[in-house]
């Protein structure tokens, strides 16, 4: 907003007889910028007779359609700021969404994968005869479950992901963190069982092999 003051005074006097005539006039003017226009409003005192001047974008109108104008762009452009603030916001809501999914997936992959990686150990055809199970790997069925569960879930996971379905990830993820340590522990077991069993060289061989592949 501009305000604009201005003063213009004027003096005359005669040869013979001393005498002085002053004019006095000043013109306030409040200029904005609003919606993409210039709205002008002019006050100006001339000689103790005040009046008002309106325009828009330098071109005069009355009050009643200035001040309609101007209503009408100042709710606009406090309309656009105000979604602009929340386009921002989201924006940055956006982003940590983006950000937690991306970890998330992450975090479950690489849980996935060593669970995998475990999961077909156990399912070694030389193995499988010295499976030893506790409490949290209970059976054979169980294992096999754990492995349909991981295989169903990548599909899922990245569905998931792409619908920052965060809560959803969570979960999940909380559900198998666990499987790599629980699945370590019954294959190390497992392996014991079938040192202390196994006297086939051949299957001793293949068993040296799995656990360096582990």
């Amino acid at each position: 907003m501009k305000k604009i003051l201005v003063f213009a005074l004027f003096c005359a006097s005669g040869s013979y007889v001393c005498a002085r005539y002053v004019s006095h006039k000043s013109v306030s003017t409040d200029v904005e910028l609003l919606g993409g226009k210039e709205f002008a409003h002019s006050q100006t005192n001339d000689m103790g007779n005040i009046h008002e001047d309106f325009s828009i974008d330098r071109v005069p109108v009355q009050k009643d359609d200035f001040y309609q104008a101007w209503e009408s762009a100042y709710l606009s452009d406090a309309h656009k700021e105000r979604q602009d603030r929340f386009d921002k916001q989201r924006s940055r809501f956006e982003f940590v969404n983006e950000s937690q999914a991306a970890m998330l997936e992450k975090a479950i992959k690489k849980t996935a994968f060593a669970s995998k990686q475990l999961l077909q150990s156990l399912n070694h055809e030389t193995l499988k005869p010295y499976l030893k199970f506790d409490n949290n790997i209970r059976s054979a069925q169980h294992v096999s479950e754990m492995k349909q569960i991981l295989d169903e879930s990548e599909k899922l996971v990245k569905k998931m992901a792409k619908d920052h379905d965060l809560q959803g990830m969570k979960d999940f993820l909380k559900q198998i963190e666990s499987w790599p340590d629980h699945l370590e522990t019954c294959f190390k077991n497992s392996v014991n069982s079938a040192v202390g069993q196994c006297d086939d060289t051949a299957s001793l061989k293949e068993l040296l092999a799995l656990m360096s592949v582990v």
